[in-house]
């Protein structure tokens, strides 16, 4: 049983359906911890708006840009929160739509 660490098993004993982990090595590693790179919110995509979308500030106040449907854009990373709590897309600096972006 090389390279197994731990034993998993079910069992119907009595129609009660027991399962458990049996641990067979030591499961601590000897070692500093492995950090993960953040990644980067601001990576450059190109999308397409499917509906009417009103470009919104940081504070979530409308800006009176609007978007028209099918239009063809370039955002900034994925969903953020705005100030006032609502989720948004990146258009560009201080400008935030809340429609879905298709890629």
């Amino acid at each position: 049983m090389d390279g197994i660490a731990i034993w998993q098993y079910t069992d119907n004993w009595k129609g009660m359906s027991t399962d458990g982990n049996i641990t067979i090595l030591p499961l601590s590693i000897s070692g500093s911890a492995v950090s993960q790179a953040p990644s980067n919110s601001n990576t450059k995509h190109t999308g397409k708006i499917m509906y009417k979308s009103y470009v919104y500030d940081g504070n979530g106040k409308r800006t009176g840009e609007v978007y028209k449907a099918y239009v063809s854009v370039t955002y900034y990373g994925g969903k953020t929160k705005l100030s006032n709590g609502k989720s948004a897309v990146k258009f560009g600096d201080n400008k935030y739509t809340s429609w879905q972006v298709i890629s």
